[in-house]
């Protein structure tokens, strides 16, 4: 059952990336390279696949895996859900801990004697935070917890952190343009700003957010930039998947996406990095009433 709550949450992932435009009809679904995206065992991924198959949205083909449906079924991928009820209780953990109702160290029978839920479910949301970066099995017995951007002071600390780290790669010697990357985002962009923006649920336009700047970061050629940013949005990202989403927001941070890509082909780094450390400014500003929603935890 584990594995099946697994796979239906990752089945819902990989539908976000269709639905974003990261693949589009016809792409082959490379079931090693989703794996190390989703940062889960290559197994589940192809459950995830033969899911989203049997729903008409991806089909396997003899000696090519598994690809996006050339014309996928809109009502599918309107409509689809994962099968499961394991993510309910993923954001119900996910609230006590950013809240501070629970403690770091807690153990399986601990969340069954709290939670109503199956001792699969318990199993597969700690496996999922595992992955997304806020918990981890203890040595001996239990998990632990970890720490979390949940406060006002620190999550304006984050975005201090990232003002000083982003403009600055896009000024690395090393950094390189590379135009594939730069097309793969603004297709992304535009299909949101396009509708999507209305339609698809908080966690996956958060995750979008954050890819594109893992995505920019990257091409600076630092990898300690790259792997200080992708850190520190593990610690942010639960906070903000479980406030309320301001879709005009997104809207203003998807077309700055596209200013920045802008200025980026014009080939004037200095620029692009005094515009992204306006375009953090702003949405540090903007955001405010994220620090509000757990304010005093």
């Amino acid at each position: 059952m584990a594995e099946k709550t697994l796979s239906g949450r990752l089945a819902r992932d990989i539908l976000g990336k269709i639905r974003g435009g990261e693949f589009m009809p016809g792409d082959k679904l490379n079931a090693q390279c989703l794996a190390s995206d989703l940062r889960v065992s290559r197994t589940p991924v192809l459950k995830a696949l033969k899911i989203l198959a049997d729903s008409g949205i991806a089909e396997h083909r003899p000696n090519r895996g598994y690809t996006v449906a050339d014309t996928p079924p809109p009502a599918k991928i309107k409509d689809f859900k994962e099968p499961s009820s394991a993510s309910d209780f993923y954001f119900r953990l996910a609230d006590d801990w950013v809240a501070g109702r629970i403690s770091q160290d807690v153990t399986e029978q601990f969340l069954l004697q709290h939670y109503d839920v199956k001792r699969s479910e318990i199993t597969s949301t700690l496996f999922r935070a595992t992955n997304e970066g806020w918990a981890e099995r203890k040595p001996g017995y239990g998990w632990t917890l970890l720490p979390v951007v949940n406060t006002p002071e620190a999550f304006e600390q984050v975005y201090r952190f990232r003002a000083a780290i982003e403009p600055a790669a896009l000024l690395e010697p090393t950094f390189e343009l590379d135009f594939k990357v730069l097309d793969e985002l603004q297709r992304i962009q535009e299909r949101y700003l396009d509708g999507l923006v209305e339609t698809e649920t908080a966690d996956r336009l958060v995750l979008v957010g954050l890819h594109f700047h893992e995505a920019i970061i990257k091409l600076s050629g630092n990898i300690f930039f790259h792997q200080a940013l992708v850190r520190v949005n593990r610690l942010r990202r639960l906070l903000e998947i479980r406030s309320s989403v301001d879709r005009k927001r997104v809207y203003d941070q998807f077309s700055g996406h596209l200013e920045l890509i802008g200025l980026l082909r014009q080939g004037d780094p200095v620029a692009a990095s005094y515009y992204m450390r306006q375009h953090l400014t702003e949405a540090a500003a903007r955001k405010g009433s994220l620090q509000r929603t757990y304010g005093g935890t």
